[in-house]
């Protein structure tokens, strides 16, 4: 994709620049969880063991404790939850949508993170993701080979009208 062709699609997305905010915020939020979490995993603390049956809430209290004690832990727990406070500030966002191997999910089009609260198409053949914003696409549709994550019973089954058939037709309102 050309640089041209991905800025049409960034201006199609009306909120861009809140996206980019929101991002960074919950960049520096993560960042801070992980080295949180991976200072946690370096000292055995909160670890899963094979044969344990230990509940999320027994886990936590052991982070809990750990942190008290613990001044470098401490300082970290501090940082993520400083880090966090802005992020949670962004409730029109939610949390970013992971794969199933854990990777944050991005629009193909546009770059921007998809959130859970977004509207959008993903293709079943490669998983990739794309804002319906990006392309101004009517929510609720199928298109292609994307599945929309909310169509409506008109663009259910095999014999789904495209966007355009169905805009013809005068079947949706854009």
């Amino acid at each position: 994709m050309t640089p041209e062709q991905r800025a049409n699609f960034v201006a199609n997305v009306t909120d861009a620049e809140q996206r980019r905010s929101a991002e960074k915020l919950w960049q520096a939020a993560h960042v801070a969880e992980v080295a949180l979490t991976q200072a946690c995993v370096s000292r055995g603390i909160a670890a899963v063991r094979p044969g344990e049956d230990r509940t999320e809430e027994d886990r936590e209290a052991e982070i809990n404790a750990a942190v008290a004690a613990d001044p470098d832990l401490k300082a970290l727990h501090a940082a993520a939850e400083q880090a966090l406070q802005p992020w949670l500030t962004c409730t029109e966002y939610g949390e970013p949508l992971e794969s199933y191997d854990g990777e944050i999910i991005r629009c193909v089009l546009t770059g921007f993170l998809v959130h859970e609260n977004d509207k959008y198409l993903i293709d079943l053949g490669t998983h990739e993701c794309v804002l319906k914003s990006a392309l101004g696409v009517p929510l609720g549709f199928i298109l292609g080979d994307f599945l929309s994550d909310d169509a409506p019973p008109i663009a259910i089954g095999d014999d789904a009208l495209s966007v355009a058939q169905a805009v013809a037709q005068d079947r949706v309102n854009v």
